[in-house]
């Protein structure tokens, strides 16, 4: 039977303000503010998270009003304006109050950084800085009420990754592959000390036999 697990993309979305553009209603207005952005969790098959998650608590940085956001049905996200940088925590919590929290912990960024662009999950479309990440949310020994959840979670949507802005699928290829070249140097260094470790057996073994002659 296979492993129960929710796979989720978390990660942000920035843009540049405008000079002089007006922040839209119920948003904070200051010259300070630099970006338009956007910090989420959702799922890159479309499923129905609804199944599994309760709510997902956004915890900001603490010079915002509110820097808890609580949102408690998709979409799971906060739109903000803002300057700076700073790690955001998003708390995943299920709808078997019994199953601990997940935290997941996420860098806004706003800035590009050069030779990070397109590098890993940091890139830019339409204007906009993405910086985002796949990941899976693993189970064992869950109830059989978040069980039956992850199941009926299951059954919706599709398994194909349709969501998200990067390449996962490139990427994952990406990382066997480096996994693979890193596999292949590591036998050769064994290979290479084995060889030096039998010339070296066999230097003392001359040696030995030399000095009992």
């Amino acid at each position: 039977m296979a492993t129960p697990i929710i796979p989720i993309l978390y990660g942000s979305r920035s843009v540049p303000i405008n000079a002089g553009a007006p922040p839209a209603e119920g948003e904070r207005s200051t010259s300070e503010n630099t970006h338009k952005w956007k910090v989420y969790i959702l799922c890159p098959c479309e499923k129905d998270m609804t199944k599994v998650i309760r709510k997902v608590v956004f915890k900001l940085h603490e010079s915002f009003d509110t820097p808890s956001r609580t949102c408690a049905a998709p979409p799971y996200e906060v739109d903000e304006l803002g300057w700076g940088e700073f790690e955001v925590n998003i708390k995943v919590y299920f709808v078997d109050q019994k199953e601990k929290p997940v935290s997941f912990y996420h860098l806004l960024k706003l800035y590009p950084v050069e030779g990070q662009l397109g590098a890993g999950a940091t890139t830019e479309k339409d204007g906009a800085l993405y910086s985002e990440f796949y990941n899976e949310i693993v189970f064992q020994n869950e109830s059989a009420m978040m069980n039956s959840a992850l199941h009926e979670f299951a059954a919706t949507g599709s398994d194909e990754l349709v969501n998200g802005v990067c390449d996962y699928a490139a990427i994952e290829q990406e990382q066997l592959a480096s996994i693979d070249e890193a596999e292949k140097r590591l036998g050769q260094m064994i290979s290479e000390f084995k060889d030096k470790q039998k010339s070296l057996m066999a230097i003392v073994k001359k040696r030995k036999a030399e000095d009992e002659a």
